[in-house]
């Protein structure tokens, strides 16, 4: 947790512009290196990393996306919260009509890595800190989808 923690000192959550941008240049990073991903995002199917960056939708997305990161880092050591902000996460998707195979969820600590890597140097500790994290998010929202 702890190593996870310092590895988002540089990824900020708020209104300012910097703190959208990080959001923005984590879908820019998935938009570019995981194509297949963009299905997901109706009607922005063939976007650019240049279209999310004029996207406002990013802009809001981005910091859903990263707020979850914290919420996640910082809840991982209370499993019954964790679990439950991860079966929130996964409603939110629902409510949304957003329709995601178990294999998005899993990839997503592959994805956020490689963003904080573009940011900064992440060891290997943080690195599999991150891997866990991620492989209990995916099991809390497939225990959650049965």
């Amino acid at each position: 947790r702890e190593l996870c923690m310092k590895s988002l000192k540089d990824v900020h959550v708020g209104t300012g512009d910097h703190a959208k941008q990080c959001g923005i240049d984590l879908y820019k990073h998935m938009f570019e290196h995981y194509p297949d991903l963009r299905k997901f995002f109706k009607n922005r199917e063939n976007y650019t990393a240049e279209d999310v960056q004029k996207d406002e939708f990013f802009a809001k997305q981005g910091q859903k996306i990263l707020l979850a990161c914290h919420v996640l880092c910082a809840t991982v050591d209370d499993m019954e919260t964790f679990n439950a902000y991860s079966h929130e996460v996964l409603d939110r998707h629902e409510r949304d009509h957003v329709e995601l195979p178990a294999s998005a969820w899993t990839v997503s600590a592959f994805i956020f890595i490689e963003y904080l890597e573009k940011k900064m140097t992440v060891d290997e500790a943080t690195k599999n800190a991150w891997m866990e994290i991620g492989k209990d998010f995916a099991t809390a929202v497939g225990q959650h989808e049965s």
